[in-house]
């Protein structure tokens, strides 16, 4: 279905077309999903890279060595970087867009 669109008067003698700049207003909720997706794709990188780092940084081993607990973290991180993308993206298509 269209929509006409009130276009607002160019300044005469441009010789330009006229455009219309269409932003969308996003809340703070696409902005949070957003950066946590990402902090938590990162992360999710690192650990398919270096498996061990959070055995590192906090001096444990639950697993003793055997590696399924990096994977468990691998898997977490995949599912929740999945989650929050797909959060963002359904933010992002409900924002309304405001012309100007």
């Amino acid at each position: 279905m269209l929509r006409h669109v009130a276009i607002p008067p160019c300044p005469k003698g441009t010789g330009f077309p006229c455009y219309i700049s269409m932003k969308k207003q996003m809340k703070w909720h696409f902005w949070l999903e957003l950066c946590l997706a990402s902090v938590t794709g990162i992360l999710f990188v690192v650990t398919l890279l270096w498996r061990d780092w959070a055995e590192i940084i906090f001096h444990v081993d639950p697993d003793q060595g055997n590696g399924s607990f990096e994977w468990l973290i691998v898997g977490g991180l995949l599912v929740v970087t999945l989650v929050l993308f797909t959060l963002a993206s359904y933010q992002w298509r409900k924002a309304p867009v405001a012309m100007g």
